[in-house]
């Protein structure tokens, strides 16, 4: 029976989510950047074909004008395409400008995808030793840190190690990826440090010296996630791309400012404006008694039996009020 309280294994997949969190934005990054590449040539294509054909139909409108202009034409319209096909072959090369690694980040990323693979091995090993009951190794099968929360970082590094490979020069690696890196390798780590530091009511043996082992990987990939989020400079941005997120941060900005805080009319802007902060404090407070009806639900039922009905009655009331609000 597994020793592991079931916070520790909720901490554990959490962090476990945050990397398949970042796997899954950087999948749909390199998605939306050929789709994008791909929309690109063919307006560039479509855009070259448009001209020859209304060059062409231009022509055949024109046969009865002299051959000299005939020939002046189709020949202008031909420095007009390969000028075309110039500058959206130019601005495809300038839109090309990936980040170039120095030595130093080159040789991080080679240690990342090392430390990943070895911390995958491991966790991968000792999730295996740990589901067989034929281990007898007490510092296996007594582990606090049990089967299922190895599992969980086992999938974790696995995730982890696909980026660090898939993404190895970090063209990718913007401030979500940082963030995302940060809390899932933070939050398996606290985890682990809570389970093995403070004591425990559900535990029924103390820590072995695999659970230490665990820990000691969980904070070397912490100071990883730290060092990288740090010395990895931010991979570069189309000043286009940039400024079209920018309009389009502020057309969002501008079309739900009125639901927030709506303009001032003819009388005046604060009846408007209470009532659109009220609505969104009750949306707020409904979320919160949603969340917390089913803590007095489980008093209620804990009351119950022990046959304490006055407190019983009680949280139920409390339960059918906030359930309702």
């Amino acid at each position: 029976m597994s020793n592991t309280p079931k916070s520790a294994l909720i901490v554990a997949g959490i962090g476990c989510f945050f990397n398949i969190l970042r796997f899954a934005v950087d999948i749909v990054t390199v998605a939306s950047r050929n789709e994008e590449e791909k929309a690109e040539s063919d307006d560039n294509s479509s855009a070259v074909s448009s001209t020859f054909g209304v060059s062409t139909r231009s022509n055949k409108l024109k046969k009865k004008k002299k051959e000299e202009e005939a020939k002046a034409v189709r020949s202008s319209t031909l420095l007009e395409n390969i000028a075309l096909v110039d500058e959206t072959q130019g601005a495809a090369d300038d839109g090309e400008d990936e980040l170039v690694r120095t030595k130093g980040e080159i040789l991080l990323s080679s240690i990342s995808v090392l430390i990943h693979i070895g911390f995958f091995a491991y966790f991968l090993a000792m999730t295996i030793l740990n589901a067989k009951d034929s281990i007898k190794t007490e510092s296996i099968s007594n582990a606090v840190y049990s089967g299922i929360p190895l599992g969980s970082v086992t999938i974790s590094m696995f995730f982890g190690s696909f980026l660090a490979i898939y993404d190895f020069q970090r063209q990718r690696f913007g401030t979500f990826q940082r963030i995302a890196y940060f809390f899932s390798s933070c939050i398996t780590m606290l985890g682990c440090i809570f389970l093995i530091a403070l004591p425990r009511a559900t535990a029924t043996n103390d820590p072995t010296v695999v659970d230490y082992i665990t820990l000691t990987c969980m904070i070397v990939y912490f100071l990883l996630a730290v060092v990288e989020a740090k010395f990895f400079t931010y991979p570069h941005v189309k000043k286009e791309l940039a400024n079209k997120k920018a309009h389009l941060g502020k057309a969002l900005f501008v079309i739900l400012k009125p639901y927030f805080w709506p303009d001032a009319t003819a009388t005046s802007a604060l009846l408007n404006r209470t009532r659109a902060i009220l609505t969104w404090v009750c949306v707020g407070a409904s979320k919160a008694c949603s969340l917390a009806s089913p803590i007095f639900l489980g008093r209620a039922s804990t009351a119950l039996a022990i046959f304490d009905y006055k407190e019983c009655a009680r949280n139920a009331v409390i339960y059918g009020v906030i359930q309702f609000c």
